[in-house]
């Protein structure tokens, strides 16, 4: 057992790691889907502005499309829907990658003292990486948000 972990670490892998991971995995559907949602919506406004400015339609229909599709650009590159997505396909990819390392060693070296404090140093290194991420980008809002 690891002496700074009140789990050992199968119970840790389960517990911990494999939660995480779940959590994290479930999160990049969700943000595919609204980011895809994001960018159909923007491609409909540019056609309709497109086909109202070649029918010679009313001008006010054109600046509303126009205007939506810049509303639609702004708040997309304002909710970071593709940062969210690499953020967590790194993580889970991460987390993947130190699952396949603690299931490579044989029974020796689980039980060896320095690849358990490793593999839990590994690991929350991992999900501290993916908080931290947050942290700082909601500081530099902030910060942009002063000035």
């Amino acid at each position: 057992r690891c002496r700074y972990s009140p789990v050992r670490p199968a119970e840790y892998l389960h517990l911990r790691l494999l939660v995480a991971r779940k959590k994290y995995a479930g999160k990049i559907p969700q943000c595919y889907a609204w980011r895809r949602f994001w960018e159909l919506i923007l491609t409909a406004c540019t056609v309709v502005s497109s086909t109202l400015s070649y029918l010679r339609s009313t001008v006010h229909w054109v600046s509303i499309s126009t205007a939506t599709a810049a509303a639609v650009t702004s708040w997309v590159s304002n909710s970071e829907l593709t940062r969210r997505i690499e953020l967590h396909s790194n993580t889970v990819r991460s987390i993947d990658d130190l699952i396949w390392w603690w299931r490579s060693l044989d029974d020796a070296d689980r039980a060896n003292h320095a690849c358990i404090t490793q593999f839990i140093q590994t690991g929350e290194s991992i999900l501290a990486t993916e908080r931290l991420s947050w942290i700082a980008a909601a500081k530099g809002k902030d910060k942009d948000e002063e000035q």
